[in-house]
């Protein structure tokens, strides 16, 4: 008898003792965490810059891209608006030089030195007087970041190209039905150049 009652009481106490560290346990588990939610970051650029292109086309118009930092907003302006006119260059150029490897298979003085001389001479030439400049300054934590955008009427550069190359005319031709130089020739819904400075 004395027996069955210390077994009772043992099972009682390994019982006890085993839901004992089950709740122990449970209250041991680390709480979950909210999820944090990571806000996008504020782009530094203006919505109409873009920052991943020297130049682009669009709608018959050609758009080059130029930033400058500084510590005089006027300069720092200036300097981002010559950066755009020298980005937009440099991008015709490479879109030019895409017809033209576009055609080689079928004229031959496409490759020719003669006319490569000329073509490279017509972009230096080219005239952006007349095109259209938007450009704005940010100011944060003493630093000053101009932006500009040049506009350029497509149209009107191809016109001033065909004049400079008139002795290569039949090359011309053919570079500007070119799928690289398509886009340019876009020009039923071309808008008018903008010229706004923000501050």
């Amino acid at each position: 008898m004395n027996r069955l009652i210390f077994c009772s009481m043992a099972v009682l106490a390994f019982i006890s003792c085993s839901t004992t560290e089950e709740i122990a346990e449970q209250g041991s588990e680390p709480a979950e965490t909210a999820e944090t939610v990571e806000e996008d970051p504020v782009s530094p650029y203006p919505e109409w810059y873009a920052d991943n292109t020297r130049g682009e086309s669009s709608d018959g118009m050609l758009y080059g891209y130029g930033k400058s930092p500084g510590s005089d907003a006027e300069w720092a302006l200036d300097n981002a608006e010559e950066q755009a006119g020298a980005n937009l260059r440099g991008w015709i150029d490479e879109q030019l030089e895409k017809a033209r490897e576009e055609i080689t298979d079928d004229i031959d003085s496409a490759s020719g030195s003669d006319f490569i001389r000329q073509l490279r001479n017509a972009v230096n030439e080219l005239d952006f007087t007349n095109a259209g400049v938007r450009s704005e300054h940010t100011e944060e934590e003493n630093s000053l970041f101009a932006f500009a955008k040049l506009e350029a009427s497509a149209s009107d550069l191809l016109q001033d190209l065909e004049t400079a190359l008139a002795d290569h005319a039949g090359i011309w031709e053919l570079m500007v039905e070119s799928v690289s130089l398509r886009s340019w020739r876009n020009q039923d819904t071309a808008p008018a150049p903008d010229r706004t400075t923000g501050q």
